[in-house]
């Protein structure tokens, strides 16, 4: 397996662990986000080859944005959310912490709607946004192992 495969992965286990409390109490301890940031710090010293074919501080910015937007009034998105797409971006880098959005976006309108439709959901329920991001993580990591054992096949 490459690096980036094992960034995301690593994304992934902490997403799903931050889901679980969301999930229940749209909230996730402090403790969680504070020690996966101390896994991303540790890993991107450890690892500054990695940093000259990414770009970490603009995998930041998706996150960075969420962030900003859950201190406007009516908090439509949590501090948690932004904190955890931030974490994931300054794991991963840019292209990757854009996608991760767009598709945990995608994923959480597409349920939302459904929910709408099926009755079960009101267009202002709040939902627990990191398990969305967690999904997406993971069919990101799938892919890349797809990519990568597609790779090494061709090239073997």
């Amino acid at each position: 397996m490459n690096e980036i495969t094992l960034r995301l992965a690593a994304v992934s286990c902490f997403l799903w662990a931050a889901a679980q409390p969301d999930m229940k109490t749209r909230k996730i301890p402090v403790w969680m986000p504070a020690a996966f940031g101390a896994v991303v710090l540790a890993v991107n010293l450890m690892r500054p080859s990695f940093l000259a074919g990414q770009n970490l501080p603009a995998g930041a910015l998706p996150g960075l944005i969420l962030l900003l937007l859950s201190f406007l009034p009516g908090r439509a998105v949590g501090a948690g959310d932004g904190l955890c797409l931030l974490l994931g971006g300054l794991m991963t880098g840019w292209p990757y912490s854009l996608i991760l959005a767009e598709t945990a976006l995608v994923l959480a309108a597409v349920t939302g709607l459904a929910g709408i439709w099926k009755g079960k959901r009101r267009a202002n329920d709040r939902i627990a946004f990191i398990p969305y991001l967690a999904a997406s993580s993971t069919v990101m990591t799938a892919a890349e192992v797809v990519r990568v054992v597609l790779q090494e096949k061709g090239a073997g």
